[in-house]
């Protein structure tokens, strides 16, 4: 699977898998040992996944940072709610519009909606936040939406 994300799906026999030819150069020794002919000698997924984990690791990125708060919101304290609304308005424009509408914005309309996740506060000012908020993303997708379509 990870030779096909990175070589546009072009798998068509086992021989290939011990070339990199595509995969992040930080991702390739663990690869390698992932899909070594020896079981014994074979990384687990589970260790694959923990090494890519670790700080300044192949899934030390900011997309996989916000899609893991945003699952985890309904149990981070209000500071970290608000630091990271305040972080996603500064880079929310490195990610994906398709992330936005259904990663993110599910997750804090959700937050706000059961409760235990409020962004803010008061649930008033959780609502004028989040709306807020939502209307600033918004505008962000447009205005990605427009500059699309001038490069069309």
């Amino acid at each position: 699977m990870i030779y096909e994300v990175f070589n546009a799906g072009a798998f068509t026999n086992s021989e290939q898998l011990a070339q990199a030819k595509k995969i992040p150069p930080d991702m390739v020794v663990s690869y390698k040992r992932l899909v070594q002919q020896n079981p014994k000698t074979r990384l687990s997924v589970a260790h694959f996944l923990e090494q890519g984990s670790r700080d300044r690791a192949f899934f030390d990125t900011p997309l996989i940072h916000v899609a893991r708060f945003v699952e985890n919101m309904g149990v981070k304290n209000q500071d970290e709610r608000e630091e990271f609304l305040r972080e996603l308005e500064e880079t929310g424009d490195q990610f994906p519009e398709d992330f936005f509408r259904a990663k993110i914005l599910p997750e804090l309309l959700k937050s706000v909606e059961f409760g235990g996740g409020e962004l803010c506060s008061t649930p008033r000012q959780s609502r004028a936040e989040l709306t807020g908020y939502c209307r600033r993303t918004e505008g962000f997708l447009g205005s990605l939406e427009n500059r699309r379509e001038t490069l069309r």
